[in-house]
């Protein structure tokens, strides 16, 4: 059970980060792929890191970071005021479900493939 729950917080704070990400590069005014070449990064990538589908490295945190010109911890503290205030995927905490923040905003969640 402990560790679900910490399974949990782990996938709350990678969305959290995700977001945060693409906020901070849209406020910046980068496209997502404009943004993934001027930090060396694959633009699927960058998307994958957006959604919160991927758990990235610390170098790959800088890289991001240093990006958006702050600091990888200004990164992670609205990251994770982010998910302590319920603002990021509220749900994820009691059924450890994914993508809220697609349909936070306001987009509609895509199919998906069956083989």
């Amino acid at each position: 059970m402990a560790f679900r729950r910490i399974l949990t917080m782990a996938s709350a704070l990678c969305l959290s980060v995700g977001y945060v990400i693409r906020q901070l590069r849209s406020a910046a005014g980068y496209s997502q792929e404009g943004f993934a070449a001027a930090i060396g990064v694959h633009r699927t990538y960058m998307g994958t890191l957006e959604r919160g589908e991927a758990n990235p490295t610390l170098k790959k945190l800088e890289a991001v970071a240093g990006g958006l010109h702050i600091s990888v911890s200004a990164l992670l503290l609205d990251a994770e005021t982010a998910c302590a205030s319920g603002i990021i995927a509220p749900d994820l905490a009691r059924d450890g479900s994914r993508g809220s923040i697609s349909r936070r905003a306001g987009r509609r969640p895509r199919a998906r493939r069956t083989a």
